[in-house]
Parts: C-alpha cells; sequence; structure tokens
C-alpha cells in the first residue's frame, strides 16, 4: 500500500442543468457549486475527493519545496468557509470567489512542513481538527486543534496515542459523528518499531477499533475489525465517499455495492440496487462529495478549481434505503472482569433477597476466591457468541510460541529459517515462505490483543544486529512470565 503523492491530472469545460435524481431528489439552481458551499454556514464533518490527487487548486505564492504544489488537498467545510490543507504541510487556506474565479487566502503561520502525511481532517463546532499522520521516520496518534486567532495548530490532550495515517488504506475504516463529536477509527499504526510492510496486510498494523470522544478526550478500545471489513478497505478499488449521518460511506466498484459501515450500532448494511446505479455513475475520479444532513451532494472537482458554472447533483438518502447484511463492523470484546461477573450474576440479588444475605455473603466470598484462582490457573476467553474458549492457540502456533519464548527467556531471538521450519514452509519458494509466515504470526497477534483486550503484540520482530536485511522474532522480556502462564 504506497502512498502516492503524484497522480493524473485531466481538465475538461462542461455546463449542464440539474435535473431531478431518484428517490424524489430536488433539482438544485444552477450555481456555481465552489461558491454555494464556500459560502452557505453549514459545516460538514469532511468534504470527501474520490481522487484527492487527480486534480488541485494551485498553490499561490512560494513555497518551501516544489512538491507541496503536487501533493493531495483536503478540504474542510465549516460555518467560517471553506478551507483547503495541503497534506502533510500544516498550511490552511481559505477558498474566496473573486470575479467567479476560486482564490486561495492563507489563514495559518505554519513554518514546519513533512511530519503528518495521511493525517485525517475534520471540523467540529467550527473548529477544524487534524488527527495522525506520517513523518520524520514515525507515525503518530496526535489531535492537532487549529486555533484560528493565532493561525496555528496546537496539540491537545488526550489518555493515549493511537498512532494513525489514512496513507495504510486507499478507504481508510474511519467515522466522524458530527452530532455526538466522536471519532471512530478502524486500525491503528504500531510505531514502536520501523514500518516493515508486507504485500497484503502491514505487520505494523493493528486492527483494534477505537472510539474517541472529543469533549473528554478519551480513547475507547471496543473490539477488533471484521476480516471482511479489512479486506474491503484495503483493497486498491474500494472508493471512499465520505461519512454520513449513521456511518462510512465505501463504494466496490467490484461487486458494484456501495457498503455503509454503522459503527455505533456496529453493521454492515448495502445500498439499495436501483439507488446504487443512479449513485454510482455520477462517481468520477474528480469527483466530490460532501453530506448535509442526509443529502448527499456531488460534484466536479475540474470545474471547481475553474471557476467554471456545472452541474451539483444531490442525492437525498435516508437510513432505510440501507440494508443489514448480517455481518458486524467489529468483534466486540465480551470478556467480563471478576467485579462484571460478580454484579451480574450476585450482587443485586442479594439486595433483592434479604432472608438469605449472610448466605449470598459467605457464598460470594467463595465465588470471588474461587474465580479468581481459576482466572490464574486457565485464562477463559469469550467470543462474540459468548462461548467460552480454552486451548486459545492450537497447533503451528502453538508450536511457534514455544520456540520464541525459549529463545527469549536466553535473550535471543527465533530466526527466520527456524519459524519457517515449523511452519513446513522450508522448501519452498520466498514469497511462500513470507506469505505463510506472515498469516500465522497475524493471527497470533490478533488472539493475543483479543484475549488481553489491548494493542500490544505477541509477538514483535527487530533486524538482526551482525544482517541488517534479516529479522527476528521474540516476546518481549515483561511478558514473557504473563505468555507462559497464558499457554500453560
Amino acid at each position: 500500500m504506497v502512498y502516492s503523492f503524484l497522480m493524473r491530472q485531466t481538465t475538461f469545460l462542461f455546463l449542464i442543468l440539474v435535473s431531478p435524481i431518484m428517490l424524489g431528489a430536488q433539482s438544485q439552481p444552477n450555481s456555481k457549486g465552489l461558491q454555494r458551499l464556500s459560502e452557505s454556514k453549514s459545516s460538514l464533518a469532511e468534504v470527501t475527493q474520490l481522487n484527492p490527487g487527480f486534480v488541485k487548486f494551485e498553490i499561490p505564492g512560494e513555497v518551501p519545496v516544489e512538491f507541496i504544489k503536487y501533493i493531495p488537498q483536503i478540504l474542510i467545510k465549516n460555518s467560517n468557509g471553506l478551507f483547503l490543507m495541503p497534506d502533510g504541510t500544516g498550511r490552511v487556506y481559505r477558498i474566496v470567489s473573486k470575479v467567479g474565479k476560486p482564490e486561495l487566502v492563507r489563514q495559518d503561520s505554519t513554518n514546519f512542513y513533512g511530519y503528518n502525511f495521511g493525517l485525517y481532517a475534520f471540523s467540529y463546532q467550527d473548529t477544524m481538527y487534524s488527527f495522525g499522520g506520517y513523518g520524520y521516520w514515525r507515525y503518530n496518534g496526535h489531535l492537532r486543534v487549529y486555533i484560528s486567532k493565532k493561525g496555528e495548530w496546537e496539540i491537545e490532550n488526550l489518555n493515549r496515542e493511537i498512532p494513525f495515517s489514512r496513507a495504510g488504506y486507499v478507504a481508510p475504516p474511519i467515522w466522524f459523528n458530527h452530532l455526538k463529536g466522536e471519532l471512530w477509527i478502524g486500525y491503528s499504526i504500531d510505531s514502536k518499531e520501523g514500518i516493515i510492510r508486507s504485500d497484503n496486510y502491514p505487520d505494523g498494523v493493528t486492527d483494534s477499533v477505537f472510539v474517541l470522544n472529543l469533549k473528554s478526550k478519551q480513547w475507547r478500545n471496543v473490539g477488533l475489525l471484521n476480516e471482511k471489513v479489512r479486506k474491503l478497505s484495503s483493497a486498491i478499488t474500494t472508493r471512499n465517499l465520505g461519512p454520513s449521518p449513521w456511518g462510512q460511506a465505501v463504494h466496490d466498484p467490484q461487486k458494484a455495492t456501495i457498503y455503509l459501515l454503522d459503527f455505533e450500532r456496529n453493521q454492515i448494511l448495502t445500498l439499495e440496487e436501483k439507488v446504487t446505479r443512479s449513485l454510482t455513475h455520477l462517481l468520477k475520479p474528480e469527483s466530490v462529495m460532501y453530506f448535509e444532513d442526509s443529502t448527499l451532494f456531488i460534484q466536479s472537482m475540474k470545474s471547481w478549481v475553474l471557476g467554471q458554472e456545472s452541474t451539483l447533483d444531490s442525492i437525498p438518502l435516508e437510513r432505510v434505503n440501507f440494508t443489514p447484511v448480517g455481518i458486524t463492523v467489529y468483534n466486540p470484546f465480551t470478556r467480563l472482569s471478576v467485579t462484571e461477573e460478580i454484579f451480574d450474576k450476585k450482587y443485586y440479588g442479594i439486595l433483592s433477597v434479604g432472608f438469605f444475605l449472610g448466605f449470598s455473603i459467605a457464598g460470594l466470598i467463595f465465588y470471588i476466591i474461587h474465580k479468581k484462582r481459576k482466572i490464574q490457573s486457565s485464562p477463559i476467553i469469550s467470543n462474540s457468541n459468548g462461548a467460552e474458549q480454552k486451548n486459545f492457540f492450537q497447533g503451528k502456533e502453538l508450536e511457534i510460541i514455544n520456540l520464541v519464548l525459549l529463545k527469549s527467556e536466553k535473550g535471543h531471538g527465533a530466526d527466520i529459517d527456524s519459524i519457517n521450519k515449523v511452519i513446513g514452509v522450508t522448501n519452498k519458494n520466498g514469497e511462500v515462505q513470507k506469505k505463510q509466515r506472515s498469516e500465522i504470526l497475524i493471527s497470533i497477534n490478533r488472539k493475543w490483543r483479543y484475549a488481553n483486550s489491548s494493542n500490544d503484540l505477541l509477538i514483535k520482530k527487530r533486524r538482526v544486529e551482525q544482517d541488517k536485511r534479516s529479522f527476528e522474532y521474540y516476546v518481549d522480556f515483561e511478558n514473557l512470565d504473563k505468555v507462559k502462564q497464558f499457554v500453560g
């Protein structure tokens, strides 16, 4: 998954009247979509470009390096106006219309650049935010707020840092709930080591689903991203259609399907076929899209840049136009702590039955002691259906864990050849070895994160000191006892 900064540019002129679209779409007056959006007092969660590198506004004035003119540009809209940010720069331009031609007027005083490529930008309560990004050899999970009076970005203090960059996916699973002020993300990037990516699934990427409340500044980990969503989001053909009031909308041209990823209700839905056909007909590489309430507007970015009048298409949508497919966006954590189980199973019953109070308290004490011993002796994990699972790791997974544990206890790492031998791919070609090795290690680490409700990895890798071209696998020293106890 390579983050491309240079993409094709083409231009064309057209002038047509807007005609009604399905589901009672209302015709918009013949207008300049850019001017309409920049002058309206609406505040949007996000303005999405189907292909952010396809065509761009010309950056005015001097730039420190030439590539800033060619990198993707991000659009943000709130009641203060329509703003543009060249990705990775921290620069903020206001888009104004002068004599029918859009112009960029710089608003910020940022000096540095190159530290947050692939950031996610959005507006909340007329304040602009940017989250995450890559630069200076690391991924960050910073939430930055733009202080318009100072023309500067400041970092907000959160309870934890979750590194993130849109560059990891073509249509990253991310959605901002504009009404509640909550940011949902479907993956994060482990920045503790050098970023080594496999062809199909970056080793440094974790698929925990987090939600950030902008008021409390608190992140919550709610589960693990569904494998189907991960594959859909990482496919190079998937197109991001932006945040709707009900979730993130994405288009899969391969299946001619538009999906709704409803993070809040944890549902995946599909748009009805008739509406999908009408909508996909409007999606062009140069399209920009945004939701105002439940209406999706689609405009030609080419016409915006050229200051041309063009059709502004609108499609009113309702959640009833989407049908659940019976698959969740993420697998929620269902493991209960000892205290939670006590309250669920015992505590309220004790309060309601005073006659058996003494007996219940004695039984409760016995239950706590028994439960603690049970947890220490044999960890039990519940899957999304509530079914208990023992022997969490099996077969080759367990063999690899024991091999890496043995090496790590001696202060070493398990080399690639040893891992390949356990898997049984020693005689296979390099690509097959890499693929199967990656798949089984990802499976181990996914299960470990699920079991511990954390973002940590059980097996990590590092470069071999004697040969920087090769890697070895290890378990963190502080996790040795914990892993040994878990696998028995």
